[in-house]
C-alpha cells in the first residue's frame, strides 16, 4: 500500500481536497474482527469501537484534508487479494480485481 501511494502522490498529481486516502491492511483486519460485535448490538448509534481500531483510523485519517475516496486492500477468503475504493461523492465502493 506504501508504493500505491507514494506512485499515486508522485506522479498522478493528487493534492488538497481530492487526495485520496491509502488504508492498510491492519486496518481492515482490525474492521473485520470487529464488524460481527458492531453488527450484533442493539445500539449500533452509541457502540464503542476499539482504541486500536479508532487510533488506526485517526491515524490514517490525519493528513488534513476532507478525502472523499479511500482505498483498501481486502483479502478474500484467505486466497485472493482485491482492492476497494470507497468513493462518498457518489455513494459507491468500486471492486479493483485484475482477475
Amino acid at each position: 500500500m506504501r508504493l500505491v501511494r507514494s506512485t499515486c502522490y508522485n506522479h498522478v498529481g493528487c493534492s488538497g481536497a481530492t487526495k485520496p486516502e491509502f488504508l492498510d491492511s491492519r486496518f481492515v483486519s482490525m474492521l473485520c474482527k470487529n464488524y460481527e460485535r458492531f453488527n450484533k448490538s442493539k445500539a449500533k448509534d452509541s457502540y464503542v469501537f476499539p482504541k486500536g481500531l479508532v487510533d488506526c483510523t485517526i491515524k490514517c485519517c490525519s493528513s488534513g484534508n476532507a478525502s472523499t475516496r479511500f482505498y483498501l486492500p481486502l483479502y478474500v477468503a484467505k486466497k485472493h487479494w482485491i482492492g476497494l475504493c470507497v468513493d462518498f461523492t457518489v455513494a459507491k465502493i468500486y471492486v479493483l480485481d485484475c482477475n
